[in-house]
């Protein structure tokens, strides 16, 4: 059973948390509210978008000249411009939130989420009592009734994982996954130059492959190779080679490991193969190498 809404804590939302900045947008809240017992309203439409969740009961929900038998657990977004008006006979309990986003303040990500949702030709979501938005729509009815009313930060918070959810019922995930994917900021190529570097290093023993390393970060391969020539100067390849040598003279150096240990440790199919690219970086083969240069060297000098 839900609580008696307390109309002076809907007053101190609509007062004092109308501005409710987050990562990807900032949201002007233009209304807010619920009531236990709504009948009725007149015909009147909005230059917002509005939620409203029906938490029970039964109404009417009129759209233009459509109207829609509404039952609980049912959410409505009507868009800006559109004549609309919620009656019922009996008495529904209802929650609604209009707001729009501060584009001054948004990122692009988050102006096109909102416009997505704005514009979804989704107007009524039923049976959705469990969903994550529901859950959400029950703790911002609940704020209406409760005695202690939420600090700004944790409404915002709150706020904003119900745009989140509503966005998934309304629009199609595929088209905010697209715009995300070509739109949000791209991580530094200095963080993806570190991340591939490391990864080599912690998997040098394996076969590794441009494409490999750029799966594992979630980047095309023609991108991670113009990263490594523009900020190493060398290409990936030479990179990879270039640590292969780096990681057996180490073991050479300070390890007993056999050549073939560390043949396998570098990624070398066969001893002849590492053999072979060991010999033409240094000039000398392994086991010449930790003969006699070993003890002296400190930094492989690759050659040209």
């Amino acid at each position: 059973m839900l609580q008696t809404l307390r109309s002076e804590n809907q007053n101190y939302i609509n007062q004092h948390f109308s501005k409710l900045p987050g990562k990807e947008a900032t949201f002007f809240i233009q209304t807010f509210g619920a009531f236990d017992n709504h009948r009725d309203h007149p015909l009147h439409r909005h230059s917002f978008v509005e939620f409203c969740y029906i938490l029970s009961g039964s109404a009417v929900y009129s759209e233009g000249e459509t109207d829609h038998q509404i039952v609980s657990d049912t959410l409505l977004m009507t868009p800006p411009g559109t004549w609309h008006k919620l009656s019922s006979t009996h008495g529904i309990q209802v929650i609604w939130l209009g707001f729009n986003v501060i584009e001054a303040e948004s990122t692009a990500y988050g102006i096109h989420a909102y416009e997505r949702l704005r514009t979804s030709p989704v107007r009524i979501v039923s049976n959705c009592g469990n969903t994550l938005s529901a859950r959400l729509w029950k703790m911002l009815y609940e704020q209406a009734a409760s005695p202690f009313v939420l600090g700004a930060e944790i409404f915002g918070h709150l706020i904003h994982a119900l745009f989140a959810a509503l966005c998934d019922q309304f629009t199609r995930p595929e088209d905010n996954r697209s715009f995300e994917e070509n739109n949000r900021p791209k991580r530094s190529s200095s963080i993806l130059l570190h991340q591939a570097r490391q990864f080599i290093r912690d998997n040098l023993s394996q076969e590794l492959h441009l494409n490999t390393v750029a799966e594992y970060l979630h980047v095309s391969g023609r991108h991670l190779s113009r990263i490594f020539t523009s900020d190493l100067g060398i290409s990936f390849s030479r990179y990879l080679r270039e640590e292969k040598i780096r990681r057996a003279v180490h073991l050479l150096t300070e390890s007993p490991m056999s050549i073939k240990e560390i043949s396998n440790e570098v990624g070398c199919d066969t001893v002849q193969y590492f053999t072979k690219i060991f010999s033409k970086e240094m000039g000398i083969s392994p086991g010449r190498y930790r003969e006699e240069v070993a003890s002296q060297a400190t930094e492989p000098v690759f050659l040209q």
